[in-house]
């Protein structure tokens, strides 16, 4: 009982402290750190990270990216935006799905792409996909409190960048996160 009231609490707390960081995001009241990092490095970790999920469901994860790429923002937000867009894409693909994760700069522009071949968002559920608690009804059944994608939104948008989507239900979505550096 103990335990899981402990439990209960902490995602509880996590569930507060990211409803605090996207509003401070927002409010643009947060510190944005401008560090240079490589993008591709934080890219594969955040691969490897979620590679046991991958590995269970029989996915097929592919990555196509250049040997480096200079990134000038926030790395622990950039961080946080790719695994938050990387695990969804993961998630809602069915076992023997395929991810694909691309990034390239051209002339000053970063575009990060994750494709997947995942169920999809309705018409009816993509304008409100970045919404705080926002469940799409055919993600119900899986964890998560709908907070990601207005996470990866508002860290984006901190760091002068855009973040859209398409998608096609039972066909899969593409999530591209652009940056003008």
């Amino acid at each position: 009982m103990a335990v899981s009231s402990i439990e209960e609490c902490d995602v509880l707390i996590d569930m507060i402290n990211t409803m605090l960081d996207i509003t401070e995001a927002e409010a643009g009241v947060n510190e944005t750190k401008d560090e240079e990092f490589d993008l591709v490095t934080l890219i594969y970790d955040a691969c490897e990270l979620f590679r046991p999920m991958v590995d269970e469901k029989k996915m097929e994860l592919n990555v196509n990216l250049p040997d480096t790429l200079t990134f000038r923002g926030d790395k622990k937000k950039m961080q946080r935006v790719v695994t938050n867009i990387l695990e969804n894409s993961i998630k809602y693909s069915a076992e023997h799905g395929i991810v694909n994760v691309l990034a390239a700069s051209d002339n000053g522009k970063v575009e990060i792409v994750f494709k997947d071949t995942g169920i999809g968002i309705s018409e009816t559920d993509l304008p409100h996909i970045f919404e705080r608690f926002y469940r799409c009804d055919r993600s119900r059944s899986q964890g998560g409190v709908g907070l990601g994608l207005s996470l990866a939104k508002a860290y984006t948008e901190s760091m002068n960048g855009s973040i859209s989507v398409n998608s096609t239900e039972n066909q899969g979505s593409t999530f591209t996160l652009k940056f003008v550096q």
